[in-house]
């Protein structure tokens, strides 16, 4: 009953609750949306006003996840979207890649996903930046998808680092282009 309570109070607030069960116990998973974090607001505006009309496209087949950095980084004023299967993550760059500004994606998924995605964003959007995330660490990744033009993010990660993580990058690859 409390569970239940607590998982309709973090949904009202706009975040995500669920029950993790494992041999060691049970717990509760929250993710909560970015609060008191004025300074992270104020940095994102900045940053996707360089991004100008392009939008973030984000692939990982973890759902809790991909909810939490959709969430985050709107909250913050980027245009996401959002899709839980590199083959989505596929048709939308086939069908629109020119307004791809940014690509985070999940450094494994079924059937080398993300190698085939990284491969179709050097070949439709050679411009965009690309943010591979993993619970593996990246030397690792680096023996699993193509080319070095991509920055890294360890999982696990809160909305603060991905909001932070991906400023920093629009920053740096869109700042260098207008120059």
């Amino acid at each position: 009953m409390q569970i239940a309570l607590v998982q309709s109070r973090v949904k009202g607030w706009g975040g995500f609750a669920k029950m993790i069960e494992s041999d060691q116990g049970s717990g509760l998973r929250l993710s909560l949306p970015v609060s008191g974090k004025e300074h992270l607001k104020q940095d994102s505006v900045e940053a996707s006003r360089l991004v100008e009309n392009g939008r973030v496209l984000v692939v990982d087949d973890d759902i809790e996840t991909l909810t939490m950095i959709q969430s985050a980084l709107k909250q913050v004023g980027y245009v996401v979207e959002a899709v839980p299967h590199h083959n989505d993550g596929l048709r939308l760059l086939d069908k629109g890649a020119e307004g791809v500004a940014l690509v985070l994606l999940d450094a494994v998924m079924p059937g080398k996903g993300s190698a085939k995605l990284m491969e179709r964003l050097s070949e439709t959007c050679p411009d965009a930046a690309a943010l591979v995330m993993s619970g593996f660490c990246r030397d690792y990744v680096q023996t699993l998808l193509p080319g070095k033009n991509w920055a890294f993010l360890q999982k696990p990660f809160d909305d603060g680092q991905i909001i932070e993580t991906v400023n920093a990058l629009v920053r740096r690859k869109f700042s260098a282009q207008a120059n």
